[in-house]
């Protein structure tokens, strides 16, 4: 068997393996109850009725919500099917195939071959980032906002390549999409310019920076009448609320934040690579020194990667001031934050890709760097993953069949922190300590659970 063939197979194992852990690991967020029942019996009309979805008022993620809507009229088809699984829904799985298969498109658009792309996206598919999108059922925002991130890129680098004008307009398309999907939408807005602004033409130029007024437009001006008119919680008028806006933009000056920024920033682009607790300064000083390499070097290509990591980064601390003032979940790219690992890849690809010439034994170290740190972001996963679910679903064990046992969860939990020896185990201790006493696996959350996932209310 030739190294294509391996490949293939090493992919297949990939695979199997994610979809074992989506499997085993899979569960259910307490905030996803309400409009799951409400929308098996309203309908696709529920999509108008936004405070079921989201107590936010200022934020506009109707994709999201459609998916949420959809996944609850088709439960009772995708219980059957899929043996009531609490986060196997129909349109998670199309999206958990589609998202590696525009990452793997872009990746071969920049350059890669078939192994070396197949080999990149294996480890995009074990990062927690990837992972954390579809093994918990939460929002399906941060899922769609990171197929948004791959098809957009996808289609950027298409365009570079070939210069055929319907790429960039399904880059567009997909752009203004993603504004409705997430808030990462907004940056990833930024990451399209810095992607096709030197070979678009005025034309396109125009269209691309008509995108945030034109989305401003529907979204303050368009849509509250259709919300008054068709649903049955107000118009959703408070999208983008200025008050909200300026309050952030305080966050900014202090030094506490940029601290946080580039703590948050350190610990995502580390971990993306397996390295779950690492030093903030020496990760901080290799990413500025790539950075400045890069100019030295001309890698055009590795400093608009670079600045899109920060500016993601950035972004997301910057609007995680709305709820808290520290993401410990978004340091691990767990769920939040997500959409750092696949801009992290592409950076250490198009590293990899200046560097490739210089040795013929390239192909073979970045095999078993990447088989490496495959395996590493498996086990952490799987570790991080069980830690987060404790916490939401404490006291429970399992839902099918219902078990309660707080005394090993919480052995379970300690046993967890002290394996992983995590940067974050204070603040996620008195999480725990918090949920200990505030539980939100209780009786009610596990017969409302069970009965969305078709099972009986008997213990």
């Amino acid at each position: 068997m030739n190294l294509y063939g391996l490949s293939r197979l090493w992919m297949l194992a990939v695979a199997v393996t994610a979809l074992y852990l989506w499997i085993v690991g899979g569960w259910f967020h307490l905030e996803l109850l309400n409009i799951s029942e409400y929308a098996s019996s309203r309908g696709l009309q529920a999509i108008f009725d936004w405070t079921y979805f989201d107590s936010n008022p200022t934020r506009l993620r109707i994709l999201s919500d459609f998916l949420e809507v959809i996944d609850a009229i088709f439960r009772p088809y995708s219980n059957n099917l899929f043996s009531h699984h609490p986060s196997i829904t129909f349109t998670s799985l199309i999206i958990a195939i589609t998202t590696p298969f525009f990452f793997y498109g872009a990746i071969r658009s920049m350059g890669l071959s078939r192994i070396e792309a197949l080999l990149f996206t294996g480890l995009f598919i074990s990062s927690i980032a990837y992972l954390s999108s579809f093994v918990p059922y939460i929002r399906p925002a941060k899922r769609l906002a990171m197929l948004g991130l791959c098809c957009l890129v996808f289609f950027a680098f298409r365009y570079r390549l070939t210069g055929k004008d319907w790429y960039i307009r399904l880059a567009l398309l997909v752009t203004f999409c993603n504004f409705f999907s997430d808030e990462a939408g907004y940056i990833f807005w930024l990451i399209l310019g810095l992607l096709i602004w030197n070979y678009s033409t005025k034309y396109y130029k125009i269209w691309y920076l008509l995108l945030p007024p034109i989305f401003f437009i529907v979204s303050k001006v368009l849509l509250p009448p259709i919300y008054e008119e068709f649903g049955k919680t107000g118009p959703r008028n408070s999208v983008l609320n200025s008050e909200m806006i300026i309050g952030l933009f305080q966050n900014i000056f202090t030094i506490k934040f940029w601290n946080l920024a580039i703590e948050d920033l350190a610990t995502a682009v580390s971990v993306t690579f397996g390295f779950i607790s690492p030093s903030i300064s020496i990760t901080a000083l290799i990413l500025v020194a790539t950075l400045i390499f890069s100019f030295y070097k001309k890698w055009s290509l590795v400093i608009i990667w670079l600045i899109a990591i920060s500016l993601t980064s950035f972004f997301f601390t910057f609007i995680d001031g709305v709820n808290t003032t520290k993401n410990n979940l978004g340091q691990l790219t767990y769920y939040y934050h997500a959409s750092i690992a696949p801009l992290s890849i592409l950076c250490v690809i198009s590293i990899y890709l200046n560097l490739k010439p210089i040795s013929k034994y390239a192909l073979y170290l970045l095999a078993l760097l990447c088989m490496y740190t495959t395996f590493t972001n498996f086990n952490n996963f799987q570790k991080i993953n069980e830690i987060v679910k404790i916490i939401h679903i404490y006291p429970i064990v399992t839902i099918n069949p219902l078990v309660f046992n707080s005394n090993l969860l919480v052995n379970r939990y300690d046993g967890l922190l002290k394996d992983l020896n995590l940067l974050q185990e204070v603040e996620l201790r008195k999480q725990f300590e918090y949920y200990i006493a505030n539980p939100m696996g209780t009786d009610n959350y596990s017969q409302r659970l069970r009965k969305i996932l078709g099972l009986s209310s008997n213990k």
